[in-house]
């Protein structure tokens, strides 16, 4: 029998927090992120905020500087304050057990698959480039590693998932199959979790069951690798557009409370605010990028970074 399944670690109606970070997500983070990341629920969590006795008083710094950063370390006036913040439910007791109860069936399920080799069934939605940017001196410096596919929704196994899933294939397999959005596509893959995103690898014995061929531009991946604007946090109407790339960010300057994944505009847009790309949806009255949410209830993106 087959059953219908909902990620609900990328709920985000579930928790409230007031940390800092979260502020660009209207504090409404995801389950995977207070339950198994910061593992803040329901203990709370602690942030350390860098303060300036000066400028608590309003008087200026010392040494000349504007903002508290690394270099006030060990200045007199420079200390830190400690803040905890509790994460919050947004459910009645009620709607807390129906929750845990389809958080075990998920985990449960995970169980099953993590790790496997799986028969995969789907719509593709979008097609982009991989990449990966590595955090050095002079700024994100871009790689392209292949092809991201995303769907809706699929059937793994014998089973639904009503969500977003995820799907890395090679530069040549795209080369050979020339996949793209609006195709059913039947294969294997290797299924795992990426911070709570159910992710296939190791994709192949693809077969095109419906839509045209299409052979993505790889050129314009390698254009966008080597002189693509990158910014970060990423704002979600970027992450919901198809023009969008969410980057994961590794290197040695990459830490905790530093964003670890920036957006990369393949319309070569360096800032949020000066894009125009759906202006000409809005002024026909079409509707703009579609929301893939991991929850029914909350129209937020399901590859948020928390």
């Amino acid at each position: 029998m087959q059953r219908t399944l909902r990620n609900a670690y990328k709920r985000t109606n579930v928790f409230h927090c007031a940390y800092t970070p979260h502020h660009r997500f209207e504090d409404d983070v995801s389950v995977h992120h207070v339950m198994l990341t910061r593992k803040c629920f329901p203990s709370g969590c602690v942030q350390f905020r860098w303060r300036c006795k000066q400028f608590d008083k309003g008087q200026s710094c010392p040494r000349g500087y504007q903002f508290i950063g690394r270099s006030c370390e060990g200045c007199k006036f420079f200390y830190e304050k400690k803040e905890s913040y509790n994460s919050e439910l947004k459910l009645s007791s009620e709607e807390y057990e129906s929750f845990r109860r389809e958080l075990s069936e998920w985990e449960e399920w995970l169980d099953e698959v993590r790790g496997r080799e799986v028969e995969f069934r789907g719509t593709i939605h979008t097609v982009k480039p991989h990449m990966k940017a590595f955090d050095g001196q002079r700024g994100h410096h871009l790689r392209f590693t292949g092809w991201l596919l995303t769907f809706r929704e699929a059937i793994i196994g014998y089973d639904r998932l009503s969500d977003p899933v995820y799907v890395h294939v090679s530069r040549t397999q795209m080369s050979r199959q020339g996949l793209a959005a609006g195709m059913e596509i039947d294969a294997l893959g290797t299924f795992d979790l990426d911070r709570g995103r159910p992710l296939l690898t190791r994709f192949h014995r693809i077969e095109v069951l419906a839509g045209r061929a299409f052979v993505p531009s790889e050129s314009e991946a390698l254009i966008a690798a080597h002189k693509g604007a990158t910014f970060s946090p990423p704002p979600e109407k970027c992450m919901l557009c198809e023009r969008g790339v969410l980057v994961d960010v590794e290197g040695e300057k990459v830490r905790p409370g530093r964003p670890n994944r920036c957006m990369l505009c393949l319309e070569g847009i360096p800032a949020p605010g000066d894009c125009l790309f759906h202006l000409k949806d809005a002024l026909s009255g079409a509707r703009g990028p579609a929301v893939t949410s991991a929850s029914s209830e909350t129209p937020s993106e399901a590859s948020r970074e928390t």
